[in-house]
Parts: C-alpha cells; sequence; structure tokens
C-alpha cells in the first residue's frame, strides 16, 4: 500500500462477490480486526502503514460505538410501519429534561405519524414509533432515546402538549430547550409529510 494516496471509506452490506482482480489488488479475504491488523502489519510502506492501521483503530471504535445501528438495519432494514422491536433501542436515560409543546396536527397528518419511520439507508438517522399517543424518537446508530411526545386528542387529530428530551451529555449534546422545542415540531411535521407521500 501507498503512502501518497488519499483514501475515501464506506460502510456497505456484502452482496455479491468482488471484482477482478488487478495490478493495485493482489488479493481479498475477510478478516476481523486482530487478523487485519496482522496482515497491515506486513506492509513494508511505513507511511501507509501507519495510515492504515489508524484508520483500522478508527473503524473499531466507530463500530463499537454505533453497534447497535448496524446490527438493526442488517436485520431489518425498512419493513413498513415501525414498532419498537424494530430496532435496537435504549430507554430514556435519567438526565432529562420535560418541554411544553403546542402544536396541532390534523387528521390526515396523525394517521401518517401513527406510521413511524424505519430507516432505510445508513444516512438516515432516525427510528420513531407511536403508541399510545406518544410519539417515541431514537437516534438509529446508537439507539439512544431523544425524545418521547405526548399528544392529546382533539376534535380534528392531535395535539402535541410536552416531550421529555435525552439530556445526558454522553447521548445527546443538545441543551438549548428553545432550539430542542422548535427541531421537535419541525421533526414531527417532516415525518407527517414524508409518511403522506408513501
Amino acid at each position: 500500500m501507498g503512502g501518497t494516496s488519499l483514501s475515501a471509506f464506506f460502510l456497505m452490506l456484502p452482496q455479491l462477490n468482488h471484482g477482478t482482480l488487478n495490478e493495485h489488488t493482489q488479493a481479498t479475504c475477510w478478516a476481523n480486526f486482530d487478523q487485519a491488523r496482522v496482515l497491515i502489519g506486513k506492509t513494508t510502506n511505513t507511511v501507509g502503514r501507519k495510515r492504515d492501521l489508524a484508520v483500522l483503530e478508527a473503524t473499531r471504535q466507530w463500530l463499537e460505538r454505533n453497534e447497535k445501528g448496524v446490527i438493526a438495519f442488517e436485520q431489518h432494514g425498512s419493513l413498513g410501519w415501525a414498532v419498537k422491536g424494530d430496532w435496537l433501542t435504549e430507554e430514556m436515560p435519567e438526565q432529562r429534561t420535560t418541554l411544553s409543546l403546542d402544536f396541532n396536527l390534523d387528521a390526515e397528518d396523525v394517521e401518517a405519524i401513527r406510521k413511524g419511520y424505519i430507516p432505510s439507508e445508513m444516512e438516515e438517522k432516525w427510528f420513531s414509533y407511536f403508541v399510545d399517543n406518544v410519539l417515541y424518537q431514537h437516534r438509529s446508530w446508537t439507539g439512544f432515546m431523544i425524545d418521547q411526545i405526548t399528544f392529546e386528542t382533539t376534535l380534528t387529530g392531535l395535539r402535541a402538549v410536552s416531550a421529555v428530551v435525552n439530556r445526558d451529555p454522553r447521548q445527546y449534546q443538545q441543551t438549548d430547550d428553545a432550539v430542542d422545542i422548535r427541531r421537535i415540531e419541525s421533526m414531527v411535521r417532516e415525518l407527517a409529510a414524508h409518511n403522506r407521500g408513501r
């Protein structure tokens, strides 16, 4: 491996065999992290070896932080209406706050958000499901619960009245209540619009 090229990395799922080998690639094989470290250690280019070992370690740390999301994506992908068991999730931590909300959804929007959301691509960062007039929103990669949004029934649909929001800095760094109130309404309306368009 050289030491002067730039590298880009993608997280992919295996589907087909690799293509034809050439002068740039002598062989491929599956390897766990320990095996990969040994293989990279055989590289004679000092700069390339140091770079690739750093990339390997960064990848290992990333997978440790995001293992639940990777497993859930591999096992479930997009199966339709969301239920809690569709994704590997965490409960709301002890560090939390309760925010007052006040926005309304009409009957069509209510039907739409009841579907929740199951990520179908790696880039999609949220998983949500709806139970007993509460919308639960989790980060898809970590499973951390960020919001529990409570609604009350109205004559025309639902009204958002409050949200329990994660305040554990290890899981969610936002601390501005006003920012979260705006984010929550925006996300709920985006979820409704998305699901109405299915």
